[in-house]
């Protein structure tokens, strides 16, 4: 019996960083499919789901409200694409009733082209 097995390799476009499913202390990871609206807007939309989850730490109801003004460098290799440049997004929530700004800094993107997502890894500043 002859058995084969595929692994996904560190830098490979399959592997999976760990980072989506073990979130860091002091971070928040969102995700966005790029599908329909492409990966500007994929990207635009993980960082707001990463930051409403950093205001939502902060209290159970939590609006925000913001964009997310210029993400710049994106590094493609070998099929895989990460961001690793210090980008910080401010954006203002209003947490029961007062408002209040949320940083945070983007550490990382991941693009997941088997299921066509954008994954970020934020910390808050």
């Amino acid at each position: 019996m002859v058995m084969t097995a595929c692994a996904s390799t560190p830098g490979s476009p399959d592997h999976r960083p760990d980072w989506i499913d073990q979130i860091p202390n002091n971070g928040a990871v969102g995700s966005s499919s790029y599908e329909i609206f492409g990966e500007a807007r994929a990207r635009k939309d993980a960082v707001m789901k990463a930051i409403s989850s950093i205001a939502i730490q902060k209290s159970s109801t939590v609006n925000v409200d913001g964009t997310v003004s210029k993400v710049t460098s994106v590094n493609s290799q070998d099929g895989k694409e990460t961001f690793r440049e210090a980008a910080i997004v401010t954006v203002e929530a209003n947490i029961q009733g007062r408002k209040i700004q949320v940083s945070a800094k983007i550490k990382e993107y991941w693009k997941d082209t088997r299921r066509r997502r954008i994954w970020v890894l934020m910390h808050e500043e």
